[in-house]
């Protein structure tokens, strides 16, 4: 399960420390105990985005625990933070956007979890670069909600213009990509269209065997595995189910 209590008591303490003192000593052992929560985290710097920032880590935390509520105005409050320092446009309101939404898809609000992916969207198209990756995980993310929801074709639109940004920008060897096309290949396989989702559960296979099975994905590879076999014995029949979409 993790260390989920201790790490968001060295969250919520560091929390205290950066914002009610001020002494460089002090603020170093909010540093510190940050640091000791994850040792993911990189050091937030000091103010009122170091505290957004440290209120997002509580709300990871809070998430992983299936805590909702407490995660929901964790994120909500890290939010309000950015949009009155850094605007409404900045590139970490779209991350902001993209955690709140998450954790609401999490707990079944997809109506609430699609507008705030939506939201994110044109913050991440309108940066200059572009961090295609990111918005390339928004693209994918709003995909996979409209395949939950039965909106294939929309879904498949999403899906593509994800694969095409992380082709674009990861390399065709990364993970990320590999997710990207298994999850193209299974909406897909879903829709009958087997024709269509073999190559992409072929060209998925080796990274995700090379990268994530032996921690990650092991349990769920066989079953990739299965469908790609099953798509291989019904290609003959032709492709079936919704049309592409181009």
């Amino acid at each position: 399960m993790g260390r989920f209590p201790d790490a968001e008591t060295s969250y919520r303490a560091s929390l205290a420390i950066r914002e009610t003192i001020a002494k460089r000593d002090q603020l170093r052992l909010a540093a510190a105990l940050n640091n000791l929560a994850t040792s993911q985290v990189e050091s937030e710097g000091i103010g009122p985005i170091g505290v957004a920032r440290a209120l997002s880590n509580i709300g990871e935390v809070q998430r992983a625990q299936s805590r909702y509520t407490e995660a929901d105005a964790s994120f909500q409050r890290a939010l309000r933070i950015k949009r009155e320092i850094l605007g409404p446009n900045h590139p970490d309101i779209a991350t902001s956007l993209n955690n709140l939404a998450a954790l609401r898809q999490d707990f079944g609000d997809l109506e609430g979890a699609e507008k705030l992916y939506l939201d994110a969207v044109p913050i991440r198209e309108k940066q200059s670069p572009v961090d295609r990756p990111a918005l390339a995980s928004l693209y994918n993310n709003i995909g996979t909600l409209h395949r939950k929801t039965g909106r294939l074709q929309t879904a498949e639109g999403h899906i593509k213009k994800a694969v095409q940004l992380w082709e674009e920008s990861v390399g065709a060897r990364h993970p990320t990509l590999a997710a990207g096309l298994n999850n193209l290949a299974e909406l897909l396989f879903t829709a009958d269209r087997y024709t269509e989702a073999e190559p992409l559960y072929r060209r998925s296979m080796p990274s995700r065997k090379r990268h994530w099975a032996p921690v990650i994905l092991k349990p769920r590879l066989p079953t990739t595995i299965l469908a790609y076999s099953f798509c291989g014995r019904e290609k003959r029949r032709g492709p079936k189910g919704y049309s592409a979409v181009h």
